[in-house]
């Protein structure tokens, strides 16, 4: 008889993404830019979530996320220095 096993897979999600945070979010597919996009975390850790204002929110799994930067900022040419909008 196989012995039972408890899988401890979870970890925890920091209050910082469950709560949320203001992000520019550049769309390098359309070329847009979407400013004050409120970004979310699902509590297993396994969906993102964001919404522009006057926009519905969209879904998406962090496992298809190509690209993060960390920083104050992104440069993108012909356009200006974007900015990190936060909470807190």
């Amino acid at each position: 008889m196989s012995k039972a096993y408890n899988f401890d897979w979870q970890i925890e999600v920091s209050a910082r993404l469950l709560k949320g945070d203001y992000f520019d979010r550049w769309d390098e597919e359309n070329g847009t830019l979407e400013q004050n996009c409120l970004f979310r975390v699902d509590s297993y850790g396994f969906f993102i979530y964001w919404q522009s204002e006057g926009r519905d929110g969209q879904v998406i799994e962090l496992s298809q996320v190509s690209d993060i930067r960390p920083g104050k900022g992104i440069f993108i040419s012909n356009m200006k220095f974007i900015r990190i909008h936060s909470l807190s």
